[in-house]
């Protein structure tokens, strides 16, 4: 009796394992990059970002100028001024060097940071868009090509074209 309640179980499980091995995966894939750069939205966030780069790099400049001048002015004047003068001048050229370094690190931070608010929700609409899709296609897989290769699928769907319908982009 216990033989054939194991022989029932093997039965069983074979079967479902053959089963579940004959259903096919629908995969798709999209590169994800393309499809962003490619929304309206990626041209906007370009230019204000370009804008905003734009204006911390005039700040920069300015500020590098007026270190470069001083510096000169520094150099010509050191011979006819005391040690203690000329010491505090170093000292001055130090300290300002060191917020032009802080002010260039903190604009990238800032145009970083001002990259990821701006980008966050067009990622987000792209994925909607990638998943609205793949329900549509019936699809169990999106591969992402624009993040690693994709070096063969047999059956794999590119969805960008889909993708780009789907959020009104020609």
């Amino acid at each position: 009796m216990k033989q054939i309640k194991n022989l029932v179980i093997a039965v069983v499980l074979i079967l479902g394992l053959s089963t579940g091995a004959n259903a096919q995966v629908k995969i798709g894939h999209i590169n994800s990059e393309q499809l962003v750069r490619l929304m309206p939205e990626s041209a906007k966030i370009e230019k204000e970002l370009q804008s905003l780069g734009k204006t911390f790099d005039d700040e920069f400049k300015s500020m590098y100028a007026e270190f470069e001048s001083k510096g000169r002015k520094y150099d010509t004047e050191a011979s006819s001024k005391t040690e203690s003068i000329n010491q505090s001048r170093m000292k001055e050229m130090q300290d300002m060097q060191q917020r032009i370094q802080q002010y260039q690190q903190n604009a990238q931070k800032e145009l970083q940071k001002k990259r990821f608010d701006l980008l966050q929700p067009i990622l987000e609409k792209a994925q909607k868009a990638i998943d609205a899709v793949a329900k549509d296609k019936g699809l169990d897989y999106i591969l992402d090509s624009s993040k690693g290769q994709l070096l063969f699928a047999k059956e794999s769907k590119d969805i960008l074209n889909d993708a780009k319908k789907k959020l009104g982009i020609k």
